[in-house]
């Protein structure tokens, strides 16, 4: 998707054992490792992005490597990990907003 944020879709993919083809944006850029877990195309490429698709699709070795990984990936996203990178993006944009230094913790 190009308008979702957190990306659930993304996520609950991978949880499925899904490998996911998607743009590198959002959840998909935070969670995909491409060519491991799923494959990310940069973002807009529509035309990449239906040839990822196509390619995952047509080749039944490439998903079943990539969708346990997905699944190993997903086991590790709890919803305290999200919240806490929600805080840390939302702090980062203030921070620079305001022209501060962006914490490292």
């Amino acid at each position: 998707s190009l308008t979702e944020t957190f990306g659930n879709v993304v996520t609950e993919s991978m949880a499925s054992g899904l490998p996911v083809v998607a743009f590198n944006y959002a959840a998909a850029a935070r969670y995909i490792q491409h060519g491991e877990n799923g494959w990310h195309v940069p973002w807009e490429d529509e035309s990449g992005f239906i040839a990822a698709a196509l390619t995952l699709a047509s080749n039944p070795e490439l998903r079943r490597r990539l969708g346990p990984a997905a699944r190993a990936t997903a086991e590790t996203i709890s919803w305290d990990q999200v919240i806490d990178g929600l805080e840390r993006d939302l702090q980062e944009i203030a921070n620079r907003d305001r022209g501060l230094a962006v914490p490292t913790a």
